[in-house]
Protein backbone atom coordinates (compact mmCIF):
# COMPACT_ATOMS: atom_id res chain seq x y z
CA UNK A 1 0.00 0.00 0.00
CA UNK A 2 1.30 3.99 -1.01
CA UNK A 3 -0.33 6.32 0.51
CA UNK A 4 0.65 9.96 2.60
CA UNK A 5 -0.32 11.76 5.48
CA UNK A 6 -2.06 10.97 8.87
CA UNK A 7 -3.59 7.57 7.60
CA UNK A 8 0.28 6.19 7.57
CA UNK A 9 0.24 5.21 11.26
CA UNK A 10 -3.20 3.36 11.06
CA UNK A 11 -1.96 1.43 8.12
CA UNK A 12 1.76 0.57 9.88
CA UNK A 13 -0.72 -1.45 13.02
CA UNK A 14 -2.61 -3.08 10.48
CA UNK A 15 0.39 -4.16 8.24
CA UNK A 16 2.62 -5.35 11.65
CA UNK A 17 -1.13 -7.27 12.63
CA UNK A 18 -1.20 -9.15 9.33
CA UNK A 19 2.73 -9.97 9.46
CA UNK A 20 2.10 -11.58 12.89
CA UNK A 21 -0.61 -13.28 10.90
CA UNK A 22 2.10 -14.75 8.11
CA UNK A 23 0.33 -12.20 5.47
CA UNK A 24 2.69 -10.71 2.95
CA UNK A 25 2.02 -7.32 3.24
CA UNK A 26 3.78 -3.66 3.39
CA UNK A 27 2.99 -0.14 3.35
CA UNK A 28 5.40 2.88 1.79
CA UNK A 29 4.99 5.94 2.92
CA UNK A 30 5.35 9.32 0.85
CA UNK A 31 7.12 11.87 3.41
CA UNK A 32 7.36 14.49 0.23
CA UNK A 33 4.93 14.81 -2.83
CA UNK A 34 6.52 17.83 -4.60
CA UNK A 35 9.12 17.05 -6.17
CA UNK A 36 8.40 13.52 -6.61
CA UNK A 37 11.06 11.31 -6.70
CA UNK A 38 10.54 8.32 -9.25
CA UNK A 39 14.15 7.17 -7.90
CA UNK A 40 13.70 6.87 -4.23
CA UNK A 41 10.42 5.56 -5.04
CA UNK A 42 11.59 2.18 -6.99
CA UNK A 43 14.36 1.65 -4.72
CA UNK A 44 11.90 1.69 -1.58
CA UNK A 45 9.64 -0.44 -3.91
CA UNK A 46 10.42 -4.23 -3.41
CA UNK A 47 10.67 -6.29 -6.64
CA UNK A 48 8.74 -9.18 -5.10
CA UNK A 49 5.25 -6.99 -4.96
CA UNK A 50 3.07 -7.65 -7.13
CA UNK A 51 -0.04 -5.91 -6.31
CA UNK A 52 -0.40 -2.31 -5.11
CA UNK A 53 -2.98 0.29 -4.12
CA UNK A 54 -2.11 3.80 -4.13
CA UNK A 55 -4.79 6.00 -1.46
CA UNK A 56 -5.32 9.46 -2.53
CA UNK A 57 -7.22 11.62 0.01
CA UNK A 58 -8.67 13.94 -2.72
CA UNK A 59 -11.03 14.13 -5.53
CA UNK A 60 -10.36 15.37 -8.82
CA UNK A 61 -13.46 15.16 -11.21
CA UNK A 62 -11.78 15.05 -15.21
CA UNK A 63 -8.93 13.72 -14.41
CA UNK A 64 -7.86 9.94 -15.26
CA UNK A 65 -6.90 9.19 -11.65
CA UNK A 66 -5.69 11.06 -8.31
CA UNK A 67 -2.12 12.75 -8.07
CA UNK A 68 -0.33 10.03 -6.25
CA UNK A 69 -1.71 7.39 -8.41
CA UNK A 70 -1.15 8.98 -11.20
CA UNK A 71 3.15 9.66 -10.35
CA UNK A 72 3.58 5.92 -8.64
CA UNK A 73 1.96 4.16 -12.03
CA UNK A 74 4.25 6.39 -14.17
CA UNK A 75 7.42 5.59 -12.31
CA UNK A 76 6.37 2.00 -12.33
CA UNK A 77 6.03 2.24 -15.72
CA UNK A 78 8.67 3.91 -17.19
CA UNK A 79 10.83 1.88 -15.04
CA UNK A 80 9.37 -1.37 -16.28
CA UNK A 81 9.55 -0.28 -20.31
CA UNK A 82 13.09 0.75 -19.12
CA UNK A 83 14.00 -2.73 -18.12
CA UNK A 84 14.85 -1.67 -14.72
CA UNK A 85 11.76 -3.67 -13.43
CA UNK A 86 11.25 -7.20 -14.58
CA UNK A 87 7.50 -7.24 -13.78
CA UNK A 88 4.82 -4.28 -14.05
CA UNK A 89 2.69 -5.16 -11.05
CA UNK A 90 -1.02 -4.65 -10.46
CA UNK A 91 -1.94 -1.25 -9.40
CA UNK A 92 -4.93 0.23 -8.06
CA UNK A 93 -6.28 3.65 -6.87
CA UNK A 94 -8.07 4.76 -3.70
CA UNK A 95 -9.93 7.48 -2.30
CA UNK A 96 -10.22 8.05 1.39
CA UNK A 97 -10.50 10.48 4.27
CA UNK A 98 -13.18 13.12 1.87
CA UNK A 99 -15.08 15.32 4.04
CA UNK A 100 -13.06 13.95 7.02
CA UNK A 101 -14.36 10.92 7.08
CA UNK A 102 -12.76 8.30 9.51
CA UNK A 103 -10.02 6.11 8.40
CA UNK A 104 -9.48 2.94 10.69
CA UNK A 105 -8.45 0.08 10.76
CA UNK A 106 -10.83 -1.71 8.97
CA UNK A 107 -10.50 0.71 6.17
CA UNK A 108 -6.97 -0.64 5.51
CA UNK A 109 -8.37 -4.07 5.95
CA UNK A 110 -10.65 -3.62 3.06
CA UNK A 111 -7.74 -2.49 0.99
CA UNK A 112 -5.49 -5.34 1.14
CA UNK A 113 -9.01 -7.61 0.83
CA UNK A 114 -9.73 -5.73 -2.25
CA UNK A 115 -5.79 -6.79 -3.28
CA UNK A 116 -6.68 -10.41 -2.91
CA UNK A 117 -9.36 -10.47 -4.99
CA UNK A 118 -9.08 -12.16 -8.64
CA UNK A 119 -10.02 -8.86 -9.89
CA UNK A 120 -9.55 -5.99 -7.84
CA UNK A 121 -11.39 -2.71 -8.50
CA UNK A 122 -9.19 -0.22 -10.77
CA UNK A 123 -10.71 2.75 -8.80
CA UNK A 124 -12.44 2.46 -5.22
CA UNK A 125 -13.32 4.37 -2.26
CA UNK A 126 -13.34 3.39 1.08
CA UNK A 127 -14.42 4.75 4.50
CA UNK A 128 -16.95 6.74 1.86
CA UNK A 129 -20.45 5.28 1.22
CA UNK A 130 -20.72 6.30 -2.51
CA UNK A 131 -23.92 5.73 -3.62
CA UNK A 132 -23.35 7.52 -7.52
CA UNK A 133 -20.24 5.52 -8.43
CA UNK A 134 -21.04 2.24 -6.35
CA UNK A 135 -17.41 1.84 -5.77
CA UNK A 136 -17.21 1.98 -1.99
CA UNK A 137 -15.25 -1.01 -0.59
CA UNK A 138 -17.29 -3.28 2.15
CA UNK A 139 -15.59 -2.99 5.71
CA UNK A 140 -14.55 -5.91 7.21
CA UNK A 141 -14.85 -6.41 11.23
CA UNK A 142 -11.84 -4.84 12.94
CA UNK A 143 -9.88 -7.60 14.14
CA UNK A 144 -7.06 -5.72 15.51
CA UNK A 145 -6.42 -6.60 19.38
CA UNK A 146 -6.65 -3.07 21.25
CA UNK A 147 -4.95 -2.95 25.04
CA UNK A 148 -6.29 0.37 26.03
CA UNK A 149 -7.55 0.55 29.70
CA UNK A 150 -8.79 3.66 29.58
CA UNK A 151 -10.53 5.02 27.22
CA UNK A 152 -11.19 9.28 26.62
CA UNK A 153 -13.10 10.93 23.83
CA UNK A 154 -11.92 14.83 23.05
CA UNK A 155 -14.96 17.17 22.05
CA UNK A 156 -14.92 20.83 20.78
CA UNK A 157 -17.11 22.99 19.54
CA UNK A 158 -16.40 25.06 16.96
CA UNK A 159 -18.46 28.01 17.69
CA UNK A 160 -17.22 28.10 21.09
CA UNK A 161 -13.08 27.37 20.61
CA UNK A 162 -11.93 27.38 16.60
CA UNK A 163 -9.30 25.49 17.78
CA UNK A 164 -7.24 24.33 20.82
CA UNK A 165 -4.56 26.72 22.34
CA UNK A 166 -0.56 25.66 21.89
CA UNK A 167 -0.27 25.01 25.48
CA UNK A 168 -3.25 22.81 26.05
CA UNK A 169 -1.93 20.54 23.14
CA UNK A 170 1.42 20.53 24.30
CA UNK A 171 -0.31 19.20 27.33
CA UNK A 172 -2.43 16.66 25.78
CA UNK A 173 0.77 15.45 24.04
CA UNK A 174 1.93 14.50 27.66
CA UNK A 175 -0.48 11.81 27.71
CA UNK A 176 1.38 9.95 24.83
CA UNK A 177 3.50 8.16 26.80
CA UNK A 178 0.36 6.75 28.45
CA UNK A 179 -1.10 6.09 24.93
CA UNK A 180 1.91 4.16 23.64
CA UNK A 181 1.56 1.74 26.70
CA UNK A 182 -1.65 0.95 25.85
CA UNK A 183 -3.01 2.70 28.93
CA UNK A 184 -4.75 5.14 27.32
CA UNK A 185 -6.55 5.66 23.99
CA UNK A 186 -7.75 8.79 23.10
CA UNK A 187 -9.75 9.89 20.06
CA UNK A 188 -11.12 13.52 18.91
CA UNK A 189 -14.12 13.61 17.22
CA UNK A 190 -15.32 17.47 16.01
CA UNK A 191 -19.16 17.67 16.33
CA UNK A 192 -21.91 17.41 19.21
CA UNK A 193 -20.83 16.48 22.66
CA UNK A 194 -20.19 13.25 23.78
CA UNK A 195 -19.68 11.46 26.96
CA UNK A 196 -15.92 11.38 27.59
CA UNK A 197 -13.30 14.39 28.10
CA UNK A 198 -15.15 17.46 26.98
CA UNK A 199 -13.59 20.81 26.99
CA UNK A 200 -15.75 23.44 28.33
CA UNK A 201 -14.36 27.67 27.68
CA UNK A 202 -14.47 29.61 30.79
CA UNK A 203 -13.27 33.50 29.99
CA UNK A 204 -9.83 32.42 28.38
CA UNK A 205 -8.85 29.34 30.26
CA UNK A 206 -9.59 25.70 29.09
CA UNK A 207 -10.46 22.99 31.51
CA UNK A 208 -11.71 19.05 30.81
CA UNK A 209 -13.30 16.01 32.91
CA UNK A 210 -12.02 12.63 32.51
CA UNK A 211 -13.66 9.61 32.52
CA UNK A 212 -12.50 6.57 33.87
CA UNK A 213 -13.85 2.78 33.27
CA UNK A 214 -16.73 3.20 35.78
CA UNK A 215 -17.85 6.41 33.52
CA UNK A 216 -17.28 8.85 36.72
CA UNK A 217 -16.21 11.89 36.01
CA UNK A 218 -13.17 13.37 37.31
CA UNK A 219 -13.11 17.04 37.41
CA UNK A 220 -9.13 18.82 36.24
CA UNK A 221 -8.79 22.12 36.99
CA UNK A 222 -7.54 24.96 34.13
CA UNK A 223 -4.27 25.21 36.37
CA UNK A 224 -3.42 20.94 35.26
CA UNK A 225 -3.39 22.10 31.59
CA UNK A 226 -1.35 25.18 31.53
Amino acid sequence: MVLMGSAIGTCEEVVEHLLAQGEKVGVLKVRLFRPFSARRLLAELPQSARSIAVLDRTKEPGALAEPLYLDVMTALAEAFSCGEREIMPRVIGGRYGLSSKEFGPECALAVFNELRAESPKPRFTVGIYDDVTNLSLPLPENTLHSGAKLEALFTGWVAMAPSLPPKTILKLSAMLPLVRAGLLCLRFQKGRRTDGVAFTRQRTSYSFRLSGPSGRFRRLPPASIY
